[in-house]
């Protein structure tokens, strides 16, 4: 008599097979989905923090660029108080052009300041190129960032910070350092604002002279 050998699956087999698959396809879904998420909230948190970090680089480049308000190239470099008790800076620098401007001279006159735009605050970016020109032309302006809440600029002369500077009063004089001071309004409904302070050194620094007559340069 032939005996026959089963080959294959049960039913029954099949869908315990198809249970356990489908419960580890879930659960690898599951994994999927919360790393996913975990990444798109890193991504949204980390940002703003780019975006400031973009602005501040900015700033510094154009700091370190600045131009002593003395000698063959005498330029100027102020810092007032403007609205809202935000910084106004003002210096002469070589610096790159903004991409509309055709005028491909070295030295530029830059300021940076805050203003108004409605309900938001925008940090903007003003080139004056030709300097030399018999009537001063509208500076080219460039937004920088929005939503901010304060641009705060002190100035170190060697022995302590101002909130303010002049250099025509101050012996011609650049500030040893520049410390920025940024607040941002949050993203998102319930996001904190962002404050982030960077320290800049400029290179052409000259201290005001003391009453005896020293300085550093």
């Amino acid at each position: 008599m032939k005996t026959f050998t089963r080959h294959g699956f049960t039913l029954l087999e099949l869908l315990i097979a198809l249970a356990v698959v489908s419960i580890i396809m879930a659960a690898l879904f599951a994994g999927l989905r919360i790393v996913n998420r975990a990444k798109t909230n890193t991504e949204a948190a980390v940002a703003p923090i780019q975006r400031i970090d973009i602005v501040l680089s900015f700033l510094q480049r154009d700091l370190e660029s600045a131009l002593p308000p003395s000698g063959t190239l005498a330029s100027l470099f102020q810092g007032t108080v403007g609205q809202n008790n935000s910084g106004d800076l003002l210096f002469d620098a070589a610096v790159d052009a903004p991409p509309q401007v055709s005028m491909q001279t070295d030295i530029r006159q830059v300021e940076y300041s805050v203003i108004s735009d409605g309900s938001d605050h925008l940090l903007v970016r003003n080139v004056t190129s030709n300097l030399l020109a018999p009537v001063q032309p509208d500076p080219d302006q460039e937004i920088i960032c929005r939503g901010v809440r304060s641009f705060t600029v002190q100035y170190y002369d060697g022995s302590q910070w101002t909130d303010t500077w002049d250099s025509t009063m101050l012996q011609n004089a650049l500030p040893i350092a520049v410390q920025i001071t940024l607040d941002f309004d949050g993203t998102g409904p319930s996001a904190a604002p962002l404050h982030i302070t960077r320290l800049i050194q400029l290179p052409c620094y000259a201290a005001p002279q003391t009453a005896s007559g020293g300085g550093a340069s």
